[in-house]
This record gives structure tokens, sequence and C-alpha cells, in this order.
């Protein structure tokens, strides 16, 4: 009793950026232990967006880092947590009867973060436990490596944490752009945007596409789960940079109003950002599309809205943009992208997170730019 009592007292004190961040590390310093004395590159993006990242952690934490017992504690609360996130997600749970059910053993902030939880549980076995192998250049990580992220807990935990945003973008959408004929979404995933659109729009078939195979099970399971009719989606395997692959749909579509949604993924590499983008300007051209990118941004400061655990994570294995980076990144160059405008003139963005900074101004971190093709 004394023991569970000590933990209890322990939890009421710990911030979720503590121990989410507190479990990365742990994983993180026992793999520069492995790689002291080592020859290896050290400009690598794993390699160094880990220095980063522990830099950031001791910064959070005072200039201190937790010793390694509080690590492994941290690593294990986590564990925890995920545990509870995915049982809740495979029970069909709300977040209140998430917070009801399990709020007598954990203190709020941390119930709250348990999505988080789950997304790094889902780089555990793969970056994480092999960040030294990956630093030494005996293994690769990333989508087609010999290690990526668990694709099934990966799906989960986004779908967990974005789905606030994925509701206020098919909002948006269907307020601002009521005559859309089809979705074209990239990058889809378990395919659950396309299933909030489809279910928002009854006139409305979507195109889900995904450059993994398993789009097939995971998207095909989740549309048949909600009900929506097989005539109202196709699901494919594309490269969305690839432009014979987005020409065919093209003609598919042909005169059709089309929206075309890529949501999180153009930051996960430059070349692939640029090469996405010079495809769907090559391709889509003339025709009626509206383009909508979701993103979230790199931002300076680590705060309880843009926490390490999240942002740091992609440190290393993404090219996360500043928000005027992207901004730029889409208008600039040979694209011919311009911004959709409401009736001020100013460019539509649905804004899914921000604070305030010490300066008082409103920093985006999260939100959906409209696009369409000069």
């Amino acid at each position: 009793m004394q023991e569970i009592a000590k933990r209890a007292e322990m939890r009421e004190k710990l911030s979720p950026q503590l121990v989410l961040s507190g479990a990365i590390a742990h994983y993180l310093l026992s793999g520069l232990d492995e790689l002291k004395d080592q020859e290896f590159d050290k400009e690598g993006k794993v390699y160094t967006g880990a220095l980063k990242f522990l830099e950031q952690f001791k910064m959070v934490n005072g200039g201190v880092i937790p010793s390694p017992q509080e690590l492994i504690h941290f690593k294990k609360l986590t564990h925890e947590l995920a545990n509870l996130q995915l049982y809740a997600i495979v029970a069909g749970w709300d977040k209140k009867r998430f917070l009801r059910e399990f709020g007598g053993q954990y203190e709020a902030p941390l119930l709250h973060s348990a999505s988080f939880a789950l997304l790094i549980s889902g780089y555990e076995k793969s970056l994480l436990e092999n960040f030294a192998k990956i630093v030494r250049g005996e293994i690769s990580y990333g989508f087609g490596g010999n290690v990526y992220r668990n694709p099934v807990i990966n799906h989960l935990a986004s779908d967990a944490l974005m789905s606030p945003a994925s509701n206020s973008i098919v909002r948006d959408l269907r307020d601002k752009f009521p005559d859309r004929q089809i979705l074209l979404e990239l990058g889809s995933g378990s395919g659950n945007f396309s299933k909030k659109f489809l279910l928002a729009y009854p006139d409305v078939r979507a195109l889900v596409t995904d450059i993994n195979p398993a789009v097939f099970e995971t998207a095909g399971e989740n549309l048949q789960n909600a009900g929506i009719e097989e005539e109202r989606y196709e699901i494919s395997v594309l490269d969305m940079k690839d432009e014979k692959g987005l020409e065919e749909i093209a003609k598919r579509v042909g005169d059709g109003r089309l929206i075309v949604h890529i949501g999180y993924i153009l930051h996960e590499e430059r070349h692939l950002a640029i090469d996405t983008l010079r495809a769907l300007s090559n391709v889509f051209r003339g025709k009626d599309v509206v383009f909508a990118f979701s993103e979230y941004y790199e931002q300076d400061d680590i705060t309880d809205s843009v926490p390490l655990h999240f942002q740091g994570l992609h440190y290393m294995t993404q090219d996360l943009f500043k928000r005027d980076e992207f901004i730029m990144t889409v208008s600039g160059g040979e694209f011919g992208f311009i911004p959709h405008v409401d009736g001020n003139s100013d460019p539509i963005e649905s804004v899914h997170n921000s604070y305030i900074n010490g300066e008082g101004q409103k920093v985006i971190t999260n939100s959906t730019t409209y696009w369409k093709l000069k």
C-alpha cells in the first residue's frame, strides 16, 4: 500500500512534458552511451535531431537531466498511458468516458496526453530501440527501410490527435467550398479524413490513396465500419509525387470539381514536398481544384502548446517547416499556387492550434491552408 501511495504521489507531480519526453530521452541517452568512442556520421538527421532533442529536454527541465532510474520510470508510465489509450480506442470510448474510467488512477493532464504516449510507442520498436544501429548505418529508418514506425499504432494515435483538426477542415471546406464533387486524399493512412468528409458530404465521392499497400485493409475497414457505401469511394496505392499516377486520377476525375487534401505529410522530407507540389502543379493546372494542405509547424519555443515530446520526436525523422517557410515554399518558385482568399482578400486558413507568445503575438502551430493554381 505504501508503494502504491508513493507512486500516486509521484504521478501528481509529473507533467506530461517531463514524462513523455523523459521516455524518449531514456532511449536516446542509452543509444548515445552505446555510441561512445565509435565512428559514425555525426551530420545525419537522426543523430543531430537526437542532440537537439536532449538539449531542449535539459532546458525545459531547468538545466537538469533526470536520473536513469527516473527516466526508466517515465518510460514505464508512458507505456501505461499508451496501453490505456489503445484500450479506449478499441473499446470505442470517447474522451469523457476515458477520463472517467481512469481518473482515479492518473492525474488528468497525464490522461489528456495518452494519445501522445501512444504515438511515441509507435516509434519504440523501430526508431528508439534501434537508435544506435541507425546512427551507425547498420540499418535504415523510414518507409521502405529496415525499420519504420508501427503503421497501425501510428494511424490510431494520429487519428486521435488530429481528429479535432479533421473536423475543423471538413467543416470549413463544406462552408467555404460547398460545390465540390470529389475528394482526392493523398497519404490517407487509415482513411479517417475521407471517412469524416464522406459522412459530412453525402453527395461527394472520394479517391483514397496511400503509398502503403496496407491502405486497402486499414482505410477499407475504416470506411466500411462507418457504413459508407462502397460505390462512394475508391482505394488505391499511389505515391503522391508520382506524376503518371496523378495523371491517371486526373483523367478519371475529368471536369469534376475536386478537393485535394494532404494531411501532415509534406514535412516528412523536403524533396517529397517539392516533388509533390511540382507534380500537382503539372497535372492539375487548368482544372477546378481546391488544394488543402494541413501542416504543423516547427516552433522556436517549447511550451504546453508545442510539447517537446511531439515536436522533438520529429527532429530525428522529418523536416518540419516554419510556417512562413511553408507558405513561401508553396507559393514561390515554379509551382503557381496562390491562396484562396475570403471577402476581405485575406488568405483562407483553418487554424487548429495556436498560442500567445511572450510578446503578446498569436503564433499558429497547426493549420490548413487552401490553394488554387494560376
